[in-house]
């Protein structure tokens, strides 16, 4: 039976022997092509749907002459944080940016560049928006997947605003979010009370108000006491905000004078101004224990209770 099917076998091969050789050679150049190019590695391109120096928020498009100088200085504190190089990145900041965003410490500016440059980084930037004179850019940073790759891993990208200032005959830039500082020296004075709005740092997301106050009763003064709420107020014109860091007390001895930071929630590009700073709830108390189970007996004792408006604009 087995001999039958060689024979077989053998007599096929025989009578079609062309064909087979044929198949087999076309096969075999197959199997080589294929290989070939698999050794072969197309460039890897980066491509992106916009144009970095037209913003996509308003129909401003930065001048050429400064949308050189601008990548040229990014690519350039890029290149520095990808290197370690932290003073020589610390110091394309603007001061405003150094003291608002890293308490003038360079070693707090490290911490936020090693949580970003865990590895080789690349970038894109985008136009974002033209705010007083000021360009924002939108800069992605993300990992090197050219000489990476993306096989087992996820493509993160960290995405914060830039801006860009002149600072005397130089431009800066201001990083983590920072967009400006702006000097108001609003002051509200009465027979209770001195209270000066400084200024205020411009984040992207948020502003960060600095206010010197002053206790001038022989009682204590309580502007904000944690446990109420609406105490402290940002008037929008439309809508009113209450401040973002609502665990700070802000309670003042007889005759004191103290500086807080009050922040509230506020994106950059959003259309509404804020129009006054607002306390809410002023007590002038003869006795305060901070505890919210005496809050209404100890304003029963009250010396005064009001509120207070400071205009900004």
């Amino acid at each position: 039976m087995f001999t039958k099917q060689r024979l077989k076998i053998r007599n096929f091969i025989k009578d079609h022997k062309k064909i087979i050789i044929i198949v087999i050679v076309i096969w075999l150049i197959i199997i080589i092509i294929n290989f070939l190019l698999g050794l072969r590695k197309e460039p890897i391109v980066l491509n992106t749907s916009y144009t970095p120096h037209e913003s996509v928020l308003d129909s401003d498009v930065v001048p050429e002459k400064d949308s050189v100088k601008i990548s040229d200085m990014i690519d350039k504190y890029i290149g520095y944080c990808n290197n370690g190089e932290y003073e020589k990145a610390f110091n394309m900041i603007s001061t405003n940016c150094k003291e608002k965003a890293f308490n003038n410490d360079v070693e707090k500016y490290k911490e936020y560049v090693t949580k970003i440059f865990t590895q080789f980084k690349r970038y894109s930037i985008q136009d974002y928006k033209n705010y007083d004179n000021t360009y924002i850019y939108t800069v992605r940073i993300f990992n090197d997947f050219i000489k990476t790759g993306l096989t087992g891993e996820k493509f993160a990208t960290f995405e914060e605003k830039f801006a860009m200032v002149k600072e005397g005959n130089e431009i800066k830039l201001n990083v983590g979010d920072f967009i400006d500082k702006v000097e108001l020296k609003r002051v509200v004075e009465d027979d209770y009370s001195k209270i000066r709005i400084m200024s205020k740092a411009v984040f992207y997301d948020y502003e960060e108000y600095e206010v010197k106050i002053t206790n001038k009763t022989d009682y204590i003064m309580v502007l904000s006491s944690v446990y109420e709420g609406e105490e402290v107020l940002l008037d929008l014109g439309n809508i009113r905000r209450e401040m973002t860091n609502d665990s700070l007390e802000i309670a003042l001895a007889p005759g004191e004078t103290r500086t807080y930071k009050i922040s509230f929630s506020k994106y950059v590009d959003e259309k509404e101004n804020p129009q006054a700073f607002v306390f809410n709830k002023i007590r002038i108390l003869k006795a305060y224990s901070g505890v919210e189970e005496n809050a209404e007996k100890e304003k029963k004792n009250a010396v005064k209770l009001y509120s207070l408006t400071i205009p900004l604009t």
